[in-house]
């Protein structure tokens, strides 16, 4: 199977607007309901805002796992973005590189760097880390941009910067590839071969080797940025009629709706290996919905939901150091704070939201700083 890579960027742009959207919900989820639920863990003793509600409830349980969805967004966006000139060798992997490193580190460096001021003052405050045992060497690669998945396997510092950290391996991989096969036509099939690879690597327990390129989260990772590649593809390679989309539409939204009763029935053990269900079947799944849907593809237009989209990674990378700031506050002051209140969950999320647009202008400013110039955002 052969596709033809699009070259009209501005097209493919307007395409995937609907991925706006999606990067938006994601954040969410990740951020204010996995991150609240679990680094408020020992404060809220399972007294969670929203436990009444089931489909919450599993976000919040399960939302880790919508990193693999912004792998799998960052695998259509590379392909947008700067896999016709990497085919067509207008682009260097060291320029590459550079310009992914430009767009990337500001908003790493600083996020790490708020984290590592947070944890410092409540270590000398309170006499304990709260999240990270800092030492000189986990700092010293959190900022250099190899936190996990290099010469160390382990969540540090910033915790959601693991994402970037693997990203980088994603895209080296991702670029070699393309660069090997052919230059006009591309074999859509050599993306499957990190896939494979990475799952045999799993059911082999390799990936638990904790090595280089050999451990979970570069699996994770590398698994879910391929499938967006793959993804991405697929929808360019076939011509959608209206009543084909609504049918394709229709058991997309079936096979969702029966894998959600099917937990719901048997519970979560149903599933199975819960990454790969999503990563391989729901995720793929949302993404061709919304793909199709033009209701979706009109609300991610719309310039609000464009504007939220730009601070969705400000929202996941800074979100830690609000809520340890928060906890700073609540003790340094001796306030009391009710996290189980949906009203303070609310009060979070706007707080954090005013912190994201805070460092998300100031990334911007270090990008113009370094000169950077992006095709996608």
């Amino acid at each position: 199977m052969k596709t033809k890579i699009l070259t009209d960027r501005q097209t493919d742009r307007q395409t995937f607007d609907f991925l706006n959207l999606i990067k938006i919900l994601s954040a969410i989820i990740i951020a204010y309901l996995y991150h609240y639920r679990n680094d408020f863990s020992v404060i809220l003793q399972n007294d969670f805002p929203f436990i009444d509600n089931c489909l919450i409830e599993w976000l919040a349980i399960y939302g880790l796992y919508f990193t693999d969805l912004f792998f799998i967004i960052s695998g259509i966006t590379f392909c947008i973005a700067y896999r016709q000139d990497i085919a067509d060798g207008n682009i260097t992997l060291v320029n590459f590189i550079k310009k992914r490193i430009k767009k990337l580190y500001p908003l790493m460096f600083t996020s790490t760097f708020l984290m590592v001021v947070l944890e410092i003052i409540h270590y000398n405050r309170f006499g304990q880390w709260w999240l990270s045992v800092l030492n000189v060497w986990d700092i010293f690669i959190s900022f250099i941009g190899v936190q996990t998945g290099w010469f160390n396997q382990t969540y540090i510092v910033n915790m959601p910067i693991w994402y970037i950290s693997v990203l980088l391996q994603c895209y080296i991989i991702a670029f070699l590839l393309v660069r090997i096969i052919s230059q006009k036509d591309y074999n859509v099939f050599i993306f499957c071969i990190p896939i494979l690879l990475f799952i045999s690597a799993d059911y082999a327990g390799i990936t638990g080797l904790n090595w280089f390129l050999l451990n979970g989260a570069t699996s994770r990772g590398m698994q879910g940025f391929f499938v967006g590649i793959l993804i991405y593809d697929l929808l360019q390679s076939i011509e959608y009629s209206d009543k084909r989309r609504k049918i394709c539409v229709t058991v997309a939204l079936l096979t969702i709706i029966l894998i959600i009763i099917s937990c719901k029935v048997y519970g979560d053990y149903f599933i199975g290996n819960i990454q790969y269900v999503l990563v391989y079947i729901v995720f793929p799944n949302i993404i061709f919905i919304s793909y199709c849907s033009k209701i979706i593809q009109k609300v991610s237009s719309l310039h609000i939901i464009k504007s939220l989209a730009t601070l969705s990674y400000s929202v996941y990378l800074f979100n830690l150091p609000t809520q340890l700031f928060i906890i700073i506050v609540e003790n340094c002051f001796n306030f009391k704070f009710e996290y189980s209140s949906k009203i303070f969950w609310l009060y979070h999320v706007i707080f954090s939201l005013f912190v994201a647009l805070i460092f998300h202008h100031i990334n911007l400013w270090l990008q113009h700083k370094l000169s950077i110039s992006v095709y996608y955002k």
